[in-house]
């Protein structure tokens, strides 16, 4: 059972034990290692969506939609940086070093600067924050990742301590999912060209939350197989906020996405909201 052997290899690497489900190990080599857009890219030439008659189950569309009117940036606080453009909402949870390979045409520019500091400050004020003060900010040009659709992936350079880093957004917004086949090769193309996986550890002590990067050595190709056949299911069909762990995958042109596996054998594309892919694990 892939998605059990995946799991049972995070639930290990995390101190709690994994006999109880009854899986394999996998084995590995452990190492710790925006309110508005304000130009958007052209309307690239849509694709088609997936016949029903070619995948089995209803299908899930996740919908356009304009940024709520609600948000207030002086009260809201998100967990990643994220924007919308054309009604598309794109979110980001994966930052790679930079390359030049990775970026193609400018598309816009973007400025969304979220902040937490309560009710107590006046939008005159809440202007001048600093961006270091903003939570979940993005803010500067975007541009088309070569050979994705930008309505699905674009990229976004950003200054590190480290050195630059390229932040990748994804967005399921208008698109419509039968089976993980129309994500995980329709869109990132990934069947052939998977260079590494990773488990993404965290550990909680009495002081720190610790965070391990472990490489899996086992063929991934099995588990994308059947990834590619599995239904796709609304969201809130999954165990709300139950999760097993979570994978980072990486291929082999640098473009990197990261999975959440939780219970029941569903797994979710970090920064795509509203869809899950069940695994037949029976």
């Amino acid at each position: 059972d892939r998605v059990g052997a995946l799991a049972a290899l995070i639930l290990a690497g995390t101190g709690v034990t994994a006999a109880s489900l009854n899986r394999h190990a996998i084995p590995v080599s452990p190492t710790e290692s925006v309110s508005s857009a304000s130009s958007s890219p052209a309307e690239p030439e849509s694709s088609a969506s997936p016949s029903p008659t070619a995948s089995p189950g209803k299908g899930v569309t996740l919908p356009l939609e304009e940024p709520p009117a609600n948000i207030d940036p002086a009260t809201a606080s998100f967990a990643c940086p994220f924007f919308w453009v054309d009604g598309r909402q794109y979110a980001s949870f994966v930052s790679v070093p930079y390359s030049e390979s990775l970026i193609g045409k400018r598309l816009g520019y973007v400025e969304m600067l979220v902040y937490d500091v309560g009710e107590f400050l006046p939008p005159s004020e809440q202007e001048a924050l600093s961006y270091q003060m903003a939570l979940g900010c993005v803010e500067g040009d975007f541009y088309e990742i070569p050979g994705y659709d930008p309505e699905f992936l674009l990229g976004m350079r950003e200054e590190h301590v480290d050195g630059e880093k390229l932040l990748f957004f994804f967005s399921g917004s208008g698109q419509t999912f039968y089976t993980g086949e129309d994500l995980f090769q329709d869109l990132l193309s990934a069947k052939g060209r998977v260079s590494s996986v990773r488990a993404e550890i965290e550990k909680e002590t009495e002081y720190e939350i610790q965070r391990f990067s472990v490489p899996i050595e086992e063929d991934f190709t099995p588990f994308l197989e059947a990834l590619c056949s599995a239904p796709a299911v609304p969201d809130e069909e999954t165990p709300g906020g139950v999760r097993l762990g979570e994978l980072s995958v990486q291929l082999e042109d640098g473009v990197e996405f990261r999975l959440v596996l939780c219970p029941g054998g569903y797994v979710k594309f970090a920064g795509i909201y509203g869809v899950a892919f069940q695994i037949d694990i029976s």
